[in-house]
């Protein structure tokens, strides 16, 4: 689809590709290729958005695993604040 001569069907199938890829259900080595190999189409629209796609994958693991720190320090925060407020009678 990606090589289709009309463009809209070429995009559109591009942009559930890379939607596939970011719910992690098409997460392979041959769905970058087919993202990577768009890249080199002589369509601009197809070029650009595999080239974002590029550019900013490396941008939306850093503030996922950034998320999963803080979450983790949130909670290491919430338990030693449980610890110290127990109430004696």
């Amino acid at each position: 689809m990606i090589k289709d001569p009309q463009e809209m069907a070429a995009k559109k199938s591009l942009q559930v590709m890379i939607e596939l890829y970011k719910r992690k259900i098409w997460n392979d080595e041959n769905t970058v290729n087919v993202i990577a190999e768009s890249a080199l189409q002589e369509s601009s629209k197809l070029c650009i958005i595999a080239s974002k796609f590029f550019l900013l994958m490396n941008y939306e693991e850093e503030d996922e695993s950034s998320d999963e720190e803080e979450i983790d320090n949130l909670k290491g925060k919430i338990s030693s604040q449980k610890k110290g407020a127990k109430m004696s009678m």
